[in-house]
């Protein structure tokens, strides 16, 4: 019975499921006289009760990694993640493509906004300079 991996799978499990399997586990090793040397599931010789139940903060902890390492690589340990599925990669190229129109129409409005600007400040400035000169005339 390899420890590491019955440990790994005892910990990435509920709470409430985990003395039960725990049990079935040290009830195994004992049927098959297993124990790594005389440490199994139920610890070392003379040491018995296997694994410490994990507490609510641990389990959470316990189980991340392993949900994710499953996610990412089928849950081999040391290996790099899978590169991005096709999906994935198309997801990304559109929402590029999304940002980069956005980008394009703001330019746009954006030149069109300064444009209007200019408009106003270059009528802005006539209608002040005709009411100078009108002012010079009435005097």
């Amino acid at each position: 019975m390899d420890v590491e991996r019955v440990t790994g799978e005892l910990y990435a499990l509920r709470p409430s499921e985990f003395t039960a399997a725990r049990d079935a586990y040290v009830a195994e090793a004992r049927r098959a006289k297993d124990g790594e040397g005389g440490e199994g599931p139920a610890g070392p010789r003379g040491g018995g009760g296997g694994p410490d139940r994990p507490r609510p903060a641990g389990t959470g902890a316990g189980r991340g990694p392993r949900d994710g390492d499953r996610r990412q690589d089928g849950g081999r340990r040391g290996r790099r993640a899978a590169p991005p599925r096709r999906a994935e990669r198309e997801e990304a190229a559109e929402a590029a493509a999304e940002a980069e129109r956005t980008a394009r129409e703001t330019g746009a409005a954006l030149r069109t906004a300064e444009q209007t600007l200019d408009g106003v400040r270059d009528a802005v400035a006539r209608a002040e300079k005709e009411v100078r000169r009108h002012g010079r005339a009435e005097r």
